[in-house]
């Protein structure tokens, strides 16, 4: 599998991190698998109209190992009360951020 699939260069933030590590530690378990799997049929309905056919089935299948890596980042369970975000906003950007997710 090329680089292109497993190590996208615009997916690294600073410090070594990943995208995919932020988005896992955002979701709870059950959401991040429902996240890699919309993202594997995305892939996988689109494969061949957008790049080549074997990097958006190679993109679709590496979804099933991104979950098992990443899903021990996943939170326990979903917090919606503002008072209880680890995220210091007021409480409108809270509510914002609610709305986006």
């Amino acid at each position: 599998m090329t680089d292109q699939v497993k190590n996208p260069k615009h997916y690294q933030l600073m410090g070594g991190v990943e995208v995919i590590q932020v988005i896992a530690g955002s979701m709870t378990k059950e959401s991040f698998f429902g996240y890699c799997l919309g993202n594997k049929l995305k892939y996988r309905l689109r494969a061949g109209k957008k790049d080549n056919i074997e990097q958006e089935i190679g993109k679709a299948d590496f979804y099933s190992d991104l979950y098992e890596q990443y899903k021990h980042l996943c939170k326990t369970t979903q917090k919606t009360d503002c008072d209880k975000c680890k995220l210091k906003l007021k409480k409108q950007q809270c509510n914002n951020l609610k709305v986006a997710l």
